[in-house]
């Protein structure tokens, strides 16, 4: 689990599942990677970003989102939430996912919700330059807050495999976006032989092991969804 920024800390979510649907919130597919702790969400979906975006982008996350373990001296990802285009359409993505907390500020990020919008914990990336959404102009930071054209078309989630975190991926499926048009959830195992596939109640779910070969299928995943193709 990468480290976070101390901005969280003053992000408050208060009873997230009270809510109903923001007006107007019309996303049209949500991709959840649940899994273990240290089953490889993050560096999986780092390498989505990477697959989805250009180089810039790479060297940036390669450069300002690494960090090293003190007690394995390997190299890590450090957790983060990103916007972008791919193909014309508004990609909201986070690599968070460990906590019901984390989960339901997951998906306050996909609403827009104000107290994340201006939040460091977000890396946006407009096609030419990748910064954090508090370094933007505050026209800018308004703009993605407010304008429907800014709205995500597609959400990205980690998650883990069961309790909180399902629980606040769940209700954001099936209260706030009931009529989503492609949803799927992908089973991601470190090591396959010491676990059998538990599927998350009747969402369909992809399994795979290798970080860098899901996130090449999820890419395929959503070219398909794009296209209009059947998954």
């Amino acid at each position: 689990m990468g480290k976070e920024t101390l901005i969280e800390k003053n992000v408050a979510i208060k009873d997230y599942m009270q809510h109903d649907a923001p007006k107007d919130f019309d996303i049209n597919s949500l991709i959840v990677l649940f899994g273990t702790s240290n089953s490889g969400k993050t560096s999986t979906l780092m390498d989505l970003v990477m697959l989805l975006t250009n180089a810039r982008v790479r060297r940036y996350i390669n450069t300002f989102l690494v960090d090293v373990n003190p007690k394995t001296g390997r190299n890590y990802y450090i957790d983060a939430m990103f916007i972008f285009k791919y193909k014309g359409l508004n990609i909201y993505l986070s690599t968070f996912g460990d906590t019901r907390y984390i989960c339901e500020r997951n998906c306050f990020f996909f609403e827009r919700k104000q107290e994340l919008m201006k939040s460091n914990l977000i890396h946006v990336f407009d096609g030419k330059t990748i910064t954090t959404m508090d370094k933007l102009p505050t026209k800018i930071q308004n703009q993605y807050l407010k304008k429907k054209e800014y709205q995500p078309h597609i959400c990205i989630s980690a998650c883990r495999t069961d309790g909180g975190p399902v629980d606040a991926m769940m209700y954001f499926s099936d209260k706030i976006l009931p009529k989503v048009q492609n949803e799927i959830w992908l089973r991601k195992w470190r090591d396959p032989k010491h676990y059998e596939p538990k599927p998350i109640d009747n969402k369909p779910s992809i399994i795979n092991v290798d970080d860098d070969k899901l996130a090449k299928e999820i890419k395929q995943l959503l070219d398909r969804m794009i296209n209009g193709k059947s998954i």
